[in-house]
């Protein structure tokens, strides 16, 4: 049995898989408020055209901190979680 993560409430990879973990912006500042959200998506996808970003996608690892941090459209969060490279 896995044991419970040091801090309830926040995720934790068990046997060093990592966790994709995705929130709206609005949801990701109230949490973090004083991180710095940004505004466009940050895709390769959509850097050129500046989509407006809407949900913040982070990869949790080791001891659930986030490893990778970046914002994404709707557009790009959805072929992102359907398993479509939205590079």
């Amino acid at each position: 049995m896995h044991e419970a993560p040091a801090r309830a409430g926040r995720p934790t990879p068990l046997d060093g898989e990592p966790i994709w973990i995705h929130l709206p912006i609005d949801e990701a500042e109230r949490l973090s408020p004083g991180l710095q959200m940004p505004r466009y998506c940050e895709t390769l996808r959509c850097k050129s055209r500046q989509g407006k970003a809407t949900t913040v996608h982070a990869l949790i690892t080791g001891y659930g901190e986030a490893n990778l941090i970046w914002a994404a459209c709707a557009e790009c969060t959805r072929l992102m979680v359907e398993g479509a490279p939205a590079t």
